[in-house]
């Protein structure tokens, strides 16, 4: 998603950083439990609004997980590393496994990719950093983000987690 500006920022580092001649590890988690949090946090208010059809796959990442990863990662060895959960799921099955966390009936609004990115040019014109962050969730929602998967902890158990801290 070159195109997105945070993405672009963050591309411009990795260049320099590969160019600077020191040792290097770029770690690239195609996603986080804790941004997943997000959809239990949508799921206990009791609708989402879904871009799309929810049928991309994403397999993220616990932060635990991530940090086992880049400890590892300190051996000196230039390398990219991409990162991914042990579980894939689509954006809807995860959608729906935040509503059984929480205990609601799942009632998800699927929303066509052209209405959100009308929103988005809308949105521009009032706040752009809120429009870079919803240009970047449009844009993921359109592929699937399966990385090489790490770790031992599971989607599922992160959502239990959250309820009962949130009972």
């Amino acid at each position: 998603m070159p195109e997105i500006p945070s993405i672009k920022a963050h591309e411009r580092f990795v260049s320099d950083l590969k160019q600077s001649g020191i040792s290097w590890a770029v770690i690239r988690p195609n996603g986080y439990f804790s941004d997943m949090g997000r959809f239990f946090s949508m799921a206990q208010s009791g609708h989402i609004f879904m871009i799309g059809e929810g049928e991309k796959k994403i397999n993220p990442i616990h932060g635990a997980d991530l940090a086992k990863i880049c400890v590892d990662a300190v051996d000196g060895e230039c390398r990219e590393i991409p990162a991914g959960g042990p579980d894939i799921y689509t954006f809807r099955e995860t959608m729906e496994m935040a509503f059984n966390a929480c205990g609601k009936t799942p009632w998800i609004t699927p929303l066509p990719f052209w209405l959100a990115e009308g929103g988005l040019m809308v949105t521009g014109l009032f706040n752009r950093n809120l429009a870079d962050l919803f240009s970047f969730a449009i844009e993921a929602l359109k592929f699937d983000h399966v990385a090489p998967a790490y770790g031992t902890k599971h989607l599922k158990d992160f959502f239990a987690e959250l309820a009962t801290k949130t009972h």
